[in-house]
């Protein structure tokens, strides 16, 4: 199976997102799959205006959909609510693919503490990026409240990374019957 991970959290941050991801591409890769890892490496990046350490990647939707289309995978998942997550969901729905998205930290809440966003304004934009996603994740400690909006409710994500329920294609199933197609 062909599986591209979307993530603008990644080396040299060191996190639970970048953790996670890490061990599952990793995993993904000793069980036989090809990953194609989308992060701020491959693209130009600029510093985050109150976060210096961050680096924002500037990819463009042409540039995600060139490697998408090369890549031709079976699953993507966006890992990220950042600017390469934006560009990937972008990307996807261009391309017309399925997509699935996660939801790893309270991110309206941090948005909140570093700029003079309205949290309303925050929990539209996040439930806007996740909405068109076929499935959204979150760990056990995220209270979403159905980020995806249609009445979907969030899959749980282990921090092991692991799916706490299937999800995705059920007959794609990797050693002891796990979802292999998916984080």
């Amino acid at each position: 199976m062909q599986i591209c991970l979307a993530t603008d959290a990644w080396s040299p941050q060191i996190n639970g997102v970048v953790t996670t991801l890490s061990r599952t591409a990793a995993t993904l890769t000793a069980w036989g799959h090809r990953v194609l890892l989308l992060t701020p490496e491959r693209f130009r990046t600029v510093p985050c205006p109150t976060y210096p350490e961050i680096r924002l990647s500037l990819a463009t939707t042409v540039a995600v959909s060139r490697l998408l289309a090369d890549f031709a995978p079976d699953a993507v998942h966006i890992a990220t609510e950042g600017p390469l997550g934006w560009t990937t969901r972008a990307a996807c729905r261009r391309l017309q693919l399925d997509f699935t998205t996660s939801y790893h930290t309270r991110f309206r809440e941090y948005l909140r503490l570093r700029l003079p966003v309205p949290l309303a304004l925050s929990y539209a934009v996040v439930r806007r990026f996740h909405r068109p996603a076929r499935r959204t994740m979150a760990t056990a400690g995220i209270r979403l409240g159905r980020p995806g909006g249609g009445g979907k409710e969030p899959a749980r994500l282990s921090r092991s990374g692991s799916a706490g329920r299937e999800v995705g294609d059920r007959r794609r199933a990797g050693p002891g019957g796990t979802a292999s197609g998916l984080p």
